[in-house]
């Protein structure tokens, strides 16, 4: 996972007697154990206020340096939550309206079925951005055993996100919409096709992410890829 810190006071993390010139070795130190400790290659950076930048990396089976890609995976459901809101600060975006009254005319652009013909349980009807993001809506998760060993089997193909959502379809809800709360992957895949319909991309592979994300403190991701296809 790459990790970016953007210290807003140099005591936060490090402590006030520390000197900006142990920042580097602390951020080594920490990244390395870290990394031994949980067995996964790390990049950390911290950024201060007075414009210092340290960063450091390592990895357990790789020569992992602070310029590797690493893969973030479910670490981009902030970014997508946060593209999610944007919409909705800037009047774009309604987020109590269900999610079919904006997914189904692009599904149908796509000649693809609306989401109550994709979905066995009618309770899709009632689900919305809001519940998407919140982990409320009550789409069940993917099966992480059955990935794993697809994955391995396929190792030249990608499930792509309407394979997601056609076998989430096929199963009930955990949960009517908005009544409890369970992690949902599958849930922010349907946020994605949210911010792919209101982009009004052709299809998902279309969307631009990175223009859905925006600037962060006024600045574009300068080291960030948002991956399609392909491994």
């Amino acid at each position: 996972m790459r990790l970016l810190l953007i210290c807003r006071a140099a005591a936060l993390f490090f402590g006030s007697c520390v000197a900006l010139l142990d920042v580097q070795e602390t951020l080594v130190n920490l990244v390395q154990s870290l990394s031994l400790h949980y067995n996964v290659s790390i990049s950390l950076a911290a950024k201060f206020d007075s414009g210092e930048e340290f960063a450091a990396a390592h990895g357990c089976t790789q020569n992992i340096t602070t310029s590797s890609l690493i893969p973030s995976g479910s670490a981009t459901k902030p970014f997508t939550a946060v593209s999610i809101l944007r919409l909705a600060e800037a009047g774009l975006l309604d987020l109590d309206a269900p999610i079919s009254s904006i997914i189904d005319p692009w599904h149908a652009r796509q000649s693809i079925p609306p989401l109550r013909e994709i979905f066995a349980d009618a309770s899709i009807a009632r689900v919305t951005s809001r519940q998407l993001i919140s982990m409320r809506s009550g789409i069940a998760d993917y099966n992480d055993s059955y990935m794993f060993d697809w994955t391995l089997q396929h190792p030249s193909s990608d499930y792509i996100p309407m394979h997601f959502i056609r076998d989430v379809g096929k199963q009930g809800f955990d949960f009517d919409p908005d009544t409890n709360a369970a992690y949902s992957s599958n849930g922010y895949v349907l946020a994605g096709m949210v911010l792919a319909a209101l982009q009004n991309a052709s299809t998902w592979k279309d969307m631009d992410q990175m223009a859905a994300m925006g600037s962060i403190d006024g600045e574009q991701l300068q080291h960030t890829l948002f991956m399609k296809q392909g491994r």
